[in-house]
């Protein structure tokens, strides 16, 4: 994407570059510094208004009887009469890609207003994106794009107020960015996405983020094969009981970092149909669910991941959970990964690679009621801070590290702390000073992996 250089031309418009080997606007005396990129080229002078005309040439703009328009239904309270209210976000028009710099800092009001109409209880308005209700009660607003929309980022973020969205008119054909399309329209119940077509789009990122009364989302028509990021996309739908996946083909997926995060009524998610492969971030992934009480993750191809911090943190209703599927070979952090799993009794990560992995600090974290866990697998050669790992984990009273060798840890504060019922002996290599330290206050019988007694050794 290239800056646009300004000046006047005869009928005294702004002037502006149209396309790599055109360039507008620029002063025979600026060429020179242009020259390498437009050799080629030739100098053209376009006012805005025959820029206007292009576009119409190409049918981007104005339209004959084009049919794009958005329903949105607001509900008004006492308090917001004669405030401000927004309705609409970012509207992105479409425009030769070298010239969006230029387009969107100086004529992106003027584009708007020529395509774009406002009614607001069937009243025309000059184009706005918000406006001052003289009374309380539902107010019908009607968006109508002259265009093809092809950046629906932002549209209605935080538009709060709003309680209905109907996109039955809308033309999401052309659409490549849908992310934060809904963010914090905390007053939304439901919403059809049935009509929409979504092959286009790459990003969905935040696109129901803080949809707080959202109950019920259904997305089965959705197509998102080329969709690479859906981080934070249900993030803090708190409310959400019932979502609809079963149609999301993830294939080009890289991002699902904190996509179903404090998503505290989610009972249950069908994941099936997701193709993990590319994903390398699932941080936070599941965070906050704490209504969660099964989940079916062994169609995760895990590959690739390199971040599975915070994945379950706080997946307080989950008893147990089938990782062994997972291949953890690339993953460098699991701080907080069970963190407070209070629920769950039982968990095999036998299968878990962790050779590269240098954090594991709150790993399993207040798992109150875990009972024994079997590490003897771990490799944590690599691991640098082990603190808090097993703290608060009540009900602990069995657990093998054997293999852990803790020559790279610098931080192993309170591993386990308030672990009362530990009381047996403890596996540990006998290389593991740092464990050994740890443990040397504690009524524990510490063993290494031949079950020869080690000494307690004084923390100084």
């Amino acid at each position: 994407m290239h800056n646009c250089s300004t000046s006047k031309g005869s009928s005294g418009s702004p002037l502006i570059k149209l396309s790599n080997k055109k360039v507008i606007g620029i002063h025979k005396e600026s060429i020179s510094k242009y020259d390498y990129k437009y050799k080629k080229g030739t100098l053209l002078k376009y006012p805005i208004n025959e820029y206007l005309n292009k576009l119409k040439q190409k049918n981007e703009f104005n339209q004959i009887n084009y049919k794009n328009e958005i329903k949105l239904i607001a509900s008004i309270t006492k308090e917001d009469v004669d405030k401000d209210f927004h309705f609409l976000g970012n509207i992105n028009q479409n425009f030769f890609e070298d010239d969006r710099n230029y387009i969107e800092q100086n004529y992106l009001k003027e584009l708007n207003e020529l395509n774009t109409e406002i009614f607001i209880n069937n009243i025309k308005y000059k184009y706005t994106k918000s406006f001052k209700p003289e009374k309380e009660g539902l107010y019908e607003i009607k968006i109508k794009f002259n265009f093809k929309v092809k950046d629906c980022s932002f549209m209605f973020c935080g538009c709060s107020k709003l309680k209905e969205i109907d996109l039955s008119s809308f033309d999401s054909d052309s659409v490549i960015n849908m992310s934060y399309m809904f963010f914090g329209c905390s007053n939304l119940k439901n919403i059809n996405l049935s009509f929409f077509n979504t092959k286009n789009v790459i990003d969905m990122r935040n696109m129901f983020c803080n949809c707080s009364k959202l109950t019920n989302i259904d997305l089965s028509s959705l197509d998102i094969n080329k969709v690479t990021n859906l981080s934070y996309m249900f993030s803090e739908d708190c409310n959400l009981i019932n979502i609809n996946l079963s149609s999301f083909v993830t294939k080009n997926v890289i991002n699902m970092s904190h996509m179903f995060n404090g998503c505290s009524k989610l009972a249950n998610i069908d994941l099936s149909s997701f193709d993990t492969k590319n994903v390398i971030n699932m941080k936070n992934m599941f965070s906050h669910c704490s209504n969660l009480r099964q989940l079916n993750l062994s169609s995760f191809d895990t590959k690739n991941i390199s971040n599975m911090s915070f994945m379950f943190y706080n997946c307080s209703n989950l008893e147990n959970i089938d990782l062994s599927s997972f291949d953890t070979k690339n993953v460098t952090d699991m701080n907080h990964m069970f963190s407070n799993c209070s629920n769950l009794t039982n968990i095999d990560l036998s299968s878990f690679d962790t050779k590269k992995v240098n954090n594991m600090s709150f790993m399993f974290y207040n798992c109150s009621n875990l009972a024994s866990i079997d590490l003897s697998s771990f490799d944590i050669k690599n691991v640098t801070d082990m603190s808090f790992m097993f703290s608060d984990c009540f009900n602990l009273k069995n657990i093998d590290l054997s293999s852990f060798d803790t020559e790279k840890v610098n931080n192993i504060n309170d591993i386990f702390y308030n672990c009362f019922k530990i009381t047996n002996e403890i596996k540990i290599n006998n290389s593991s000073l740092g464990l050994i330290k740890e443990l040397s206050n504690k009524n524990i019988k510490i063993v290494d992996q031949f079950g020869n007694e080690i000494n307690n050794i004084s923390k100084n």
